[in-house]
């Protein structure tokens, strides 16, 4: 009988750790990240006629997953009745598809440069949002910095250099590209036009430089294309202050910068304080930069 309990139970745990690893493999799928790399924007029928907007973006790797991605209205209001949605000429999403859901998705095969075509008619005040979405699109990309100082480029991305002196010893710097909601929110509080989709994150392990540092930012084309009249671009940092300070104390701040518009990169020299372990639970060191535009 001792036996035969002791079987059961090792069955049991055996049966409780598949069940835990195959809850974790669930979640981890559940939790793949995506970044719009376009939009959301907002399509209007400005009136009962017919209207086609035609919008540009780019890819940013040949080996992810895109998704097209459109909502019609919301909660079952102003929502356009005849919708078409084209990429390079061909159509991906139409009325029986949001008709089906709404909103909708589907995946699409994308060049490094897509003409977006968005044609609506119905009822004057009816729109769709619309994004474009990128699987997979978290790069990274890492370096070591001596004390003689060094550099770290995320391809495509952002340069970030560091003097002789930032860092004692030498230190393991990551920069990364992410689309966080929390940041989009934090954005939003002091935001004064569009952004792109993604911010760029530094992070330097549990040591802080003790320098300020170089950044340089690549501007994608669509993102030059889409900037409203009487803006320009501009270089966005979050700074986290002392909890005494200002109400809003991890807001973020518009900091100089040089724009190449033949070279298509952003220039800027951002100080030390753009580093904090304060929103980090492993207490590690990042700064956050955002491109985004500004009322000259």
């Amino acid at each position: 009988m001792k036996s035969l309990k002791g079987y059961f139970s090792t069955v049991a745990g055996i049966l409780s750790l598949c069940l835990a690893l195959l809850l974790h493999a669930n979640l981890a799928l559940s939790q793949s990240s995506s970044v719009t790399i376009f939009g959301p924007k907002k399509y209007d029928i400005p009136n009962r006629k017919s209207v086609t907007y035609t919008d540009a973006f780019q890819a940013v790797s040949s080996t992810v997953v895109y998704t097209l991605w459109v909502q019609s209205g919301a909660e079952g209001l102003d929502e356009a009745k005849n919708v078409s949605v084209s990429i390079n000429g061909v159509e991906i999403i139409d009325s029986r598809d949001l008709r089906t859901a709404n909103p909708v998705s589907k995946t699409i095969s994308i060049q490094s440069t897509n003409t977006l075509t968005v044609t609506l008619k119905g009822q004057g005040g009816s729109y769709i949002i619309l994004r474009v979405l990128c699987e997979g699109c978290y790069p990274s990309a890492a370096g070591t910095i001596s004390p003689q100082g060094g550099t770290v480029t995320l391809e495509g991305y952002a340069t970030v250099t560091f003097p002789a002196g930032a860092f004692a010893t030498s230190q393991n710097v990551t920069v990364s590209a992410t689309s966080s909601p929390e940041t989009q929110e934090d954005f939003n509080v002091t935001a004064e036009g569009p952004r792109l989709p993604y911010e760029i994150r530094i992070n330097s392990g549990y040591v802080a430089p003790t320098t300020s540092f170089d950044v340089i930012l690549n501007v994608p084309d669509s993102f030059i294309v889409s900037i409203p009249s009487g803006y320009e671009i501009q270089v966005f940092v979050q700074i986290h202050e002392q909890l005494s300070a200002p109400e809003i104390y991890d807001h973020f701040h518009r900091f100089s910068s040089v724009f190449d518009s033949t070279a298509k990169i952003l220039r800027t020299t951002l100080p030390k304080k753009a580093f904090t372990n304060l929103r980090q639970i492993e207490d590690t060191y990042e700064a956050i930069v955002i491109v985004g535009t500004a009322l000259k």
